[in-house]
């Protein structure tokens, strides 16, 4: 498998770079989603596309069904690169690495629908590949994950008999990939804190300097409850109700989550946002605190697990396949686990002497491991659909 998917190698990187030097925001995923069409139309697929609005859904084979999820979207930003495939569309840049999702899954397909024809062609047992292509994910955090409950209800999941997704991490080294071995996402809860000037207050009608002085306590909270371990407090955005230099703000509202890898620090950490917004309260205003929680956590299949681990071990060999517990980039696809039995893991695509953060201006990956992450879904899928 792994020779086969080294010989598609230089085609996994002309698909990333062609996605990378046009990417599509959140729910705009248009020539993304054709240009996967044709290529899966291409390879004998049966596609289904306008699922979650700009998703689609492909299925090659019959029998055992093992899907593939792979997400499309790009993020806002402007791109600090001189690579010839930098971003063509000012202000939107792949800073993620689904544009690298999208073409290793394409290329697991490939490989994977090849080795169903041949098996079918020999009488012998086959399966059903089902590739799901998830738009809107970089907003899961925002929208409540409404990509992944909208792929839900379009059926994306009925019959699966196991998932797998994969996300590259310029952070590890290229030729590695970790395996989550524990629950897919922490516990996210979404706050808001209004801060409002009360109507009877004609001496600070401001509502700014109250909401700053807010804001740096939050962030010396978030910093403590990090250092603590404790969860990890994240302010968003901070919206004023004045869109004019010279109107005062009456009211500002600031947004953010809390991360938490248990219920009892999510607690702690709502209590001390509480105690925060009591302290600030008064002098002419009113702080009004809203928390509403995302998904719950979800559980990986420990069979799952163990196939993908045996399939990343044979295709990148002994020790260089870890076991880890950390969940960032895992939440989006962390909903759709809790329908199939699943399996996630990270493929290192780290730039030799230089390592970039991902979400940043500066963002690339090593193209020349993605291959592996193709020839480990593939291997993973096939011997699922055979145990």
């Amino acid at each position: 498998m792994l020779e086969k998917a080294a010989r598609l190698s230089e085609q996994i990187i002309e698909v990333r770079r062609r996605i990378h030097a046009a990417p599509e925001l959140s729910f705009q995923e248009i020539q993304t989603s054709l240009l996967v069409k044709n290529r899966l139309e291409q390879l004998g697929f049966t596609v289904k596309t306008g699922i979650a609005k700009t998703g689609l859904i492909a299925d090659f084979g019959t029998g055992k069904t093992i899907a593939i999820r792979s997400d499309m979207d790009a993020l806002p930003g402007f791109e600090s690169s001189r690579a010839a495939y930098v971003s063509q569309s000012p202000g939107v840049m792949h800073a993620c690495g689904h544009d690298a999702h999208v073409a290793i899954t394409l290329a697991a397909a490939e490989l994977i629908a090849a080795q169903l024809s041949n098996s079918t062609k020999e009488n012998k047992a086959a399966g059903r590949l089902r590739l799901i292509f998830q738009p809107g994910t970089e907003e899961a955090e925002r929208d409540g994950n409404s990509s992944a409950k909208l792929l839900l209800e379009a059926g994306a999941l009925a019959d699966v008999s196991a998932l797998l997704g994969l996300h590259v991490d310029a952070t590890i080294e290229t030729g590695r990939a970790g395996i989550i071995t524990s629950q897919l996402n922490n516990q996210v809860s979404l706050f808001n804190i209004k801060v409002q000037a009360d109507d009877q207050n004609s001496k600070a009608p401001d509502a700014l300097p109250k909401a700053n002085r807010l804001m740096t306590g939050l962030y010396k909270l978030a910093g403590e409850m990090t250092n603590r371990g404790v969860a990890t407090i994240t302010l968003g955005s901070c919206i004023s109700s004045s869109q004019r230099g010279n109107i005062m703000s009456q009211q500002v509202l600031l947004s953010g989550t809390i991360s938490s890898t248990s219920t009892e620090s999510k607690n702690e950490a709502v209590e001390e946002l509480e105690k925060l917004a009591a302290r600030e309260n008064g002098d002419g205003f009113s702080l009004m605190l809203e928390f509403n929680d995302m998904d719950s956590n979800y559980m990986q299949s420990a069979s799952v697990i163990e196939t993908l681990k045996h399939s990343a071990i044979q295709v990148l060999g002994e020790g260089k396949v870890a076991d880890i517990s950390r969940k960032t980039w895992a939440s989006d696809f962390a909903l759709l686990a809790g329908a199939a039995p699943a399996a996630f893991f990270y493929l290192g695509a780290q730039i030799s002497g230089s390592r970039r953060i991902h979400h940043q201006p500066t963002f690339d990956l090593d193209e020349t491991g993605l291959h592996l992450g193709a020839a480990i879904l593939a291997h993973c899928a096939l011997e699922l659909m055979e145990s």
